[in-house]
C-alpha cells in the first residue's frame, strides 16, 4: 500500500512523497512498480520514496528500485529514498547501489 503525499514548492518539477507501507521484495515489487511508474507520469520525473515503514529489500525489490530510476532519468528526473533504515542503507551499501540514489533521512 502506498500513498501520494504533496512536497511543498510548486512549479512542474515539484517533487512528490510516495510512501511505501511495507518491504520491498519479491511479494510487493510487481504491484509497486506500476504506482511508481503511474506517479513519475502524473508528477514530474522527480520522485521521492519514503521509505520509513521498510524494514527489508530484497534482489527483485533493488531491480525494481532500479527500474523506476532508469524511467526517471529517462525523462530528466531521478529518485531519492527519504528515511531508510539501517537495514535498508546497509543493502544498498553492499549491492552499491547507493550511489544511484540520493538517500536521506534516519
Amino acid at each position: 500500500m502506498a500513498s501520494d503525499n504533496p512536497d511543498p514548492g510548486g512549479g512542474r518539477d515539484e517533487q512528490r512523497v510516495f510512501l511505501v507501507r511495507h518491504d520491498i521484495d519479491a511479494a510487493h515489487a510487481a504491484a509497486l512498480k506500476p504506482q511508481l511508474v503511474e506517479h513519475l507520469q502524473n508528477h514530474g520525473p522527480q520522485i521521492a520514496i519514503d521509505l520509513a515503514e521498510v524494514r527489508f529489500v530484497d534482489s527483485v525489490g533493488l531491480g525494481m528500485l532500479v527500474s523506476v530510476l532508469k524511467a526517471a532519468r529517462e525523462q530528466g528526473g531521478g529518485v531519492r529514498l527519504l528515511h531508510p533504515s539501517r537495514e535498508v542503507r546497509r543493502i544498498l551499501q553492499i549491492t552499491g547501489l547507493e550511489v544511484l540514489f540520493e538517500a536521506s533521512g534516519r
